[in-house]
């Protein structure tokens, strides 16, 4: 289901005399114990605040969460999903010719957004240049079961298979980029679009884009700071924060009488991970140790305000591919302490080092899990890295632990890409190098299995082995936040955290 954005009267009515800089309107705050509401005209524009500039809005490449909600919008791809998370047809309908032989069939006659056509070769051309190597895709591991793939005709699409896989439709969720665009090897910003936004420019850590149904532009300004992009939505200068809120900041903006929010229950899986391929990390007992030193609850109450719950595996319970049934973590530090000592009489003193990101409310996180790492004998150093750096030094391997999130899982597809040993970067997300012979054979034969039980029984077999290895520690799913300026209304943001919020409404 699609929600959408209803822009009623005029947007950032009122000016101010002179510029106000995020200090002084961090001082007002204080000063004055509530915001000035002080905003400039700029009605032609609506403006989101987002933690980082796109790493790419080529479909092909960033998998970073703001550059795939991005890329949403300006490229659709041949399947989505329902609210049941099962996949259904966007640019395309299927049918299934054999277990290993699917045709697809474009939908009415897309256009790109230059008025050309949407051709099948464009299909093609697109899923050819995923499957080379040397475009080096993140996505290239999720896709090796396509044996080779080819055109009927103007609208039709044939897709071949290495192996049987019922669910294969699910992981052709990759933008369509036009066969000349990718031949000329454009930029992102120079791409036909293929979806309802078009690009108008992207630079300097500004991205607007154009809603090609009416022209509406959207401007995605890149505030790497939570509280100056929470100040500039007070002052006016940003009209929708979404994502990336601590709760706490939530709540205060929600307090503010210009503003107005919403909270929907969230997909969003945060974890944490280890590097698997060398030193303490690579000891299961050093994970299990960790594992059973955090007190994931005590950090969901003082930290997240109850907005989040935990987690067991990468879906929740809710989801078709999900289980009620797996086991949960206790908090254990006794049992942690004993793992410990074991450790230390082969490695001497335990410490770690921990990458994550310079968002204050990931550090006040991070430093919660160092105390409570530390209760039990392990050190924890913590890295605050631009997340930039950060998604470089864990695609590369250069890491002991991190914590990141997955934001809008729609289909287990994802467990090729993070957890089969064929998936190490850059050909997938297997970003701790996993390698389990029992991980792959699960995965494998989950692809294979016609029926959806049948296929959750496998998967619900994988998530426990991956809960008794640990190359990940489920840590919780966090709910979506939104808060936008009263002057936009009908706003609504869904459970995986996308923008498809802007995709509908009036114009301006």
């Amino acid at each position: 289901m699609r929600v959408g954005l209803c822009v009623t009267g005029v947007l950032r009515t009122m000016t101010c005399k002179n510029s106000i800089t995020t200090r002084y309107v961090f001082a007002l705050i204080f000063l004055l114990g509530g915001a000035t509401g002080c905003n400039y005209d700029d009605s032609s524009k609506i403006r989101v605040g987002i933690p980082t500039a796109p790493s790419s809005l080529d479909p092909r490449f960033g998998s970073d969460a703001v550059s795939v909600r991005l890329q949403q919008l300006l490229h659709r791809s041949l399947v989505g999903f329902d609210d049941e998370m099962r996949p259904v047809p966007d640019l395309a309908a299927w049918e299934v010719i054999s277990p290993v032989h699917y045709r697809f069939y474009l939908i009415g006659e897309p256009k790109f957004s230059d008025g050309s056509r949407l051709r099948a070769q464009d299909v093609v051309s697109t899923y050819r240049s995923l499957l080379k190597p040397e475009t080096l895709s993140p996505h290239l591991g999720a896709l090796q079961n396509i044996s080779s793939l080819s055109t009927i005709d103007l609208n039709t699409v044939d897709f071949r298979l290495r192996q049987a896989d019922t669910f294969f439709p699910a992981t052709l969720t990759i933008g369509i980029l036009s066969e000349e665009d990718i031949n000329r090897m454009l930029p992102a910003q120079s791409q036909k679009s293929s979806g309802h936004f078009e690009v108008v420019s992207n630079s300097n850590g500004v991205t607007s884009i154009r809603r090609r149904k009416d022209g509406v532009i959207f401007e995605f300004l890149a505030v790497s700071d939570t509280n100056a992009r929470a100040l500039r939505l007070i002052a006016g200068e940003i009209d929708i924060l979404q994502g990336d809120i601590s709760p706490s900041t939530y709540d205060y903006l929600l307090s503010q009488r210009n503003l107005s929010g919403m909270r929907a229950r969230g997909t969003t899986f945060s974890y944490l991970g280890f590097n698997l391929s060398e030193g303490v990390t690579a000891e299961i007992k050093l994970r299990r140790a960790v594992s059973l030193a955090v007190n994931r609850e005590e950090i969901l109450k003082f930290l997240f305000h109850d907005t989040a719950r935990l987690a067991s595996a990468i879906f929740p319970p809710e989801h078709w591919a999900g289980s009620n049934s797996l086991p949960k973590t206790e908090f254990d530090p006794d049992s942690a302490r004993i793992l410990v000592r074991q450790l230390e009489e082969k490695y001497g003193s335990i410490s770690l080092s921990y990458k994550t990101s310079t968002n204050k409310f990931r550090q006040r996180i991070a430093a919660v899990i160092q105390s409570q790492l530390a209760d039990v004998g392990i050190e924890l150093e913590i890295e605050r890295l631009d997340f930039a750096t950060l998604m470089r030094d864990i695609t590369k391997g250069d890491f002991q632990t991190y914590s990141l999130s997955w934001v809008g899982l729609n289909s287990p597809d994802i467990f090729r890409q993070i957890f089969h040993s064929g998936a190490t970067p850059p050909a997938g997300k297997n970003r701790g190098r996993y390698q389990s012979t029992i991980a792959d054979s699960y995965i494998e034969a989950g692809e294979r299995e016609a029926s959806i039980l049948g296929r959750k029984s496998i998967y619900e077999n994988l998530e426990l082995h991956l809960l008794k290895d640990l190359p990940y520690f489920p840590l919780w799913f966090e709910d979506q936040l939104a808060i936008w300026s009263n002057s936009i209304t009908g706003y609504k943001v869904d459970r995986t955290g996308s923008y498809n919020g802007l995709l509908e409404g009036e114009k301006i």
